[in-house]
Formats: structure tokens, sequence, C-alpha cells
């Protein structure tokens, strides 16, 4: 199949739209166009929002199908941002994109019209989404890499998710949040964001930090959430080795099981996550540092346990709230224009309060009980216990403080668990984070 690389450079093109995929973006090297869903003259697409282009390895026979993104005018305001991307956002099988049935169909024509080519499928954000739904719906033994794109198991059967399972691999850069929300179809692959995305998101919390306040929070999620652009995954991918032709073996892309028994790198204030924010306010070691910077300590096994069992709890509660929201929300659409539809959309809006203050009520219990283990947990030698604030939004309010649950049993600091890469971060609404980077010249194990 074609490589990482490749596939991004083929993401890339499919941004031409009809007028421009032949050669205004030209493809990688080997790559030839051979077609599109859209006929040039103007068009921005299908009804719904949707352009795709097909491009042919001129060796391999391998025929790659790419999948345009939202776009930024005004046409890709109206059909990607209001349509297809707030229906993904609300992740409900009554509200699958119409461009995903568009997607299939264009995919159908190109496997119909190369009977004798492997036919796969790429795309970035909204583009990796359709790719998802491509690779499940046709269930040829088509393959899909994606980048930056959300999980849309929504729109298709849980056979059609199980079969596509080994076939999709979706590629996520830690800051990049449309990746957070829904579950993927596939597996998803975490790369470690490239020097310059780390420098950037680092300056864009100590900007936000002087700020201060509201606006300084946003300002630093806003510059943050750039992650999502299809160039910082280039160079994500450079960064790991995967930029090699396909064929070719290249280690380097950061997954949650990386680590082995040679240990982990260790985590340290600022350290990103997998949500994107560092790890702050921490406030680390005071007397530990690791490259420079404070290491991240976390909780002891007992109250990491108790932690756990409170938050599952929490998310239950939560979860039976979201789903009463969604019954409500459905059952006022089916009622719009009729008599009962005013009582409907007031029982809609009602239950989306509940649902709100359910979620705000868990993270002041959680924080409450986080702070509760932090003084419980302090060492005689002064070590506490690092706490994490996650702004992400949920989408209201944020994800809130988390600790780390699951450090080093056997590397301790301050007589707390040493805190390593993709050690997971328990957050008040946020569930479980990751930590996404460490120190890669010092190792933890235990």
């Amino acid at each position: 199949m074609a490589s990482p690389s490749e596939s991004a450079a083929l993401s890339k093109a499919a941004y031409a739209g009809p007028d421009g995929a032949v050669d205004a973006v030209p493809p990688p090297p080997g790559w030839a166009w051979i077609g599109q869903s859209t006929p040039a003259g103007g068009s921005q697409g299908s009804a719904n929002g949707y352009f795709g282009a097909a491009y042919k390895n001129t060796a391999t026979g391998e025929v790659m199908v790419t999948n345009r993104g939202s776009r930024g005018n005004l046409e890709g305001l109206k059909q990607d941002w209001a349509g297809s991307d707030a229906q993904i956002l609300r992740q409900s099988p009554e509200h699958v994109p119409k461009a995903f049935d568009d997607a299939e169909d264009f995919a159908r024509q190109v496997q119909m019209e190369n009977p004798e080519s492997q036919v796969n499928f790429t795309g970035h954000s909204l583009g990796g989404a359709e790719a998802q739904v491509q690779a499940a719906r046709l269930d040829m033994g088509s393959k899909a890499i994606t980048f930056a794109a959300p999980g849309v198991q929504f729109a298709v059967t849980n056979d059609e998710a199980a079969a596509a399972q080994a076939h999709v691999v979706n590629f996520v850069v830690p800051g990049d949040p449309v990746p957070l929300r829904g579950d993927h179809i596939g597996k998803v692959v975490t790369l470690t964001p490239s020097r310059e995305t780390r420098l950037r998101n680092i300056a864009a919390i100590a900007v936000g930090n002087l700020i201060g306040g509201p606006l300084g929070l946003l300002l630093a999620a806003l510059s943050i959430a750039a992650t999502h652009r299809l160039g910082d995954y280039v160079s994500a991918l450079e960064a790991a080795g995967l930029g090699a032709p396909a064929g070719s073996t290249r280690a380097g892309a950061g997954g949650g099981s990386r680590g082995g028994g040679g240990g982990r790198p260790a985590a340290r204030l600022l350290d990103p996550t997998m949500h994107g924010p560092p790890l702050t306010p921490g406030s680390g070691s005071p007397n530990v540092l690791i490259g420079g910077k404070p290491a991240w300590r976390g909780l002891p096994a007992a109250a990491a346990a108790a932690l756990q069992s409170a938050q599952a709890a929490s998310d239950a509660t939560i979860k039976t709230a979201e789903q009463t929201t969604r019954v409500a929300q459905a059952a006022a659409a089916a009622q719009a224009g009729s008599p009962t539809g005013p009582a409907a959309a007031a029982a809609a809006t009602a239950a989306y309060a509940a649902e709100q203050a359910a979620k705000t009520a868990a993270a002041a219990a959680l924080g409450s009980m986080m702070s509760a283990m932090k003084g419980a947990a302090m060492t005689p030698n002064g070590g506490v216990p690092d706490t994490h604030i996650c702004p992400i939004p949920t989408p209201l309010p944020p994800h809130g403080p988390g600790m780390v649950i699951d450090g080093s049993q056997t590397v301790l600091v301050n007589g707390l668990p040493l805190c390593r890469q993709f050690d997971t971060v328990l957050e008040a609404l946020g569930g479980p984070d990751k930590i996404a980077v460490g120190e890669f010249t010092v190792l933890i194990g235990g």
C-alpha cells in the first residue's frame, strides 16, 4: 500500500478541488491522476460538498482514492462545517452526513472502473472520516490511511467496523482536537509532534499564561489546535521516519504499545499529552530535574485505584445523561412541526441542561477528591503528586484536573511514582489521557 507520506501527499492534492486536482498540487512520484468525483468547471463538489480524486501507482497498479477535507471558503462553511462536520460532532446514527454516501458511491465507481487494481483510501480531517467509511462499507479488503480524522463508527454497522478494524490506520498528533471526537474505524497511531510543533505549543501556553484569564486560555487552546493542519502531520511523519516508500520498514511512530523492557522516556513538567495541552501546572519535583525540567510524579497505587473507581462511577452517570440528551434531541427532531413539537424541543433543551449540570457536578466532585488525595499522599520528604489541568472542552466544562494513575512502581521521585511517556493521566471529565512525549535520553522501567 502507499506509504504514510505518499498518502499525506495525495490527501493534500485533494484540496485542489475539481478544477485543480489534476495538476495544481502534483501527486507524489510514481502516482498519476486517473479521475475524480466531480468534473472540472467551477463546481465545488457534490451537492453535499463531497469531492474525491483517484490516483494510480504506475509501478504497482494500486489505486488510491483521496478525499478532500473541510474547506475554508463560503461553500465549505455551508456544506462542510455547518453540514458534515456538525453531523459528525453529534455522533448519531440518525444524522450520518450525506457526503459519506457520495464518498461511498465514488469509491464503488473507482473499484468498478479498475477491477484488476487494489483500491485503497486516504484523506485529511473530514476526508479521513470519509476514507474510514469507504473502507468499512465496501468490505473488500480495502485499506485506508487517515490524518487528523474524527472517529465515525456511528456511520457504519458494527459488522462493517469490525471487518475494517485491521485495515484502517488513523494517524493522530497530540494537540489536535478533531480526532478526540468519536470512535475510530480501525486503529489509532499517535505520532510524536515534531520539534517545531512542540516549541510552538509551549510558546502558546507561555503566551496564554502571560495574558491570563479566559482570553489567555482561549488563545493558547486555539494555537495548540492548529496542530490539526496537514503540514504538522507531515512533519510528524518525517520525524518518525515514516516517509519511506511503500514496502520498506522504518521504525518510529509513537503508539500506545511502545516502550518495551528497556523502559519509557521520563515525563516532566510541560511535556505534551495526547489531548494536546502540556503537563501543567504541576508543579513537578522541586529538586529532581530531568533534561532541565522538573520530574512529574503520580499517585501511589492505592490512591490511583480509588480514583479510577470514582471516575468510572462518575463516567457512567455522565454517559446516562448524554444518552438521555440524544434520545430527547432525536424525539424533538422527529416531532418538529407537529403539535407536540414545542414540548419535545423544551424536553431536549432541559435534557441538555441536565447533562451539563451533571458534568459540572462530576468535575467538582472529582476535583475535590483529587485535592484531598494530593494532601493524603504527601510523603515525609515533602513529595506531592502532580496535578494536570486539561482545558479541552466537553464542550463545557473543560476536562479539568487529572493525575497519573500508572506511574513507575519501582522508580520513585520524592517518594512518589515517577511518570513516563504513555502513562495515563486520569482526568475528571476527559477520562484517560496519555503523556505523549518524555525525555528520550532517560528511560524509566517499572
